[in-house]
C-alpha cells in the first residue's frame, strides 16, 4: 500500500503514433477512390401530376452509354405497363 504522500503509478495506455500528414490524404483518397467505384447506383422517382397520371424520373449509369440505355428504356417499359395513363395509353 502507498504511503500517503505517494500516488499510485499511472496506468497509462498506449496509443499509437498520430498519423502523419501524408497518411492521412492516403487514407483520404483510397476512401474516395473506393466511394468513385460504387457511385454507379441508379434512381427511379414516380410522382403523380396533377391530371393524376404517374410521371417517372428514371437515371441509370453505366460506363457504356447503351447498356444504359437498355436498361433505362425497360425499366421505364415496365413501369408504364404497371402505371397506365388515365387515358388508358400503355406508351406516350
Amino acid at each position: 500500500m502507498p504511503a500517503k504522500n505517494e500516488t499510485p503509478a499511472l496506468q497509462t495506455e498506449e496509443r499509437p503514433p498520430p498519423l502523419r500528414q501524408s497518411e492521412i490524404l492516403r487514407t483520404m483518397l483510397a476512401v474516395l477512390l473506393e466511394r468513385a467505384k460504387g457511385s454507379e447506383s441508379h434512381s427511379v422517382e414516380l410522382s403523380r401530376n396533377a391530371k393524376g397520371d404517374t410521371q417517372m424520373s428514371i437515371k441509370v449509369y453505366n460506363s457504356d452509354p447503351a447498356e444504359a440505355a437498355r436498361i433505362a428504356a425497360e425499366l421505364y417499359s415496365n413501369l408504364r405497363v404497371q402505371f397506365p395513363l388515365n387515358s388508358g395509353a400503355v406508351g406516350a
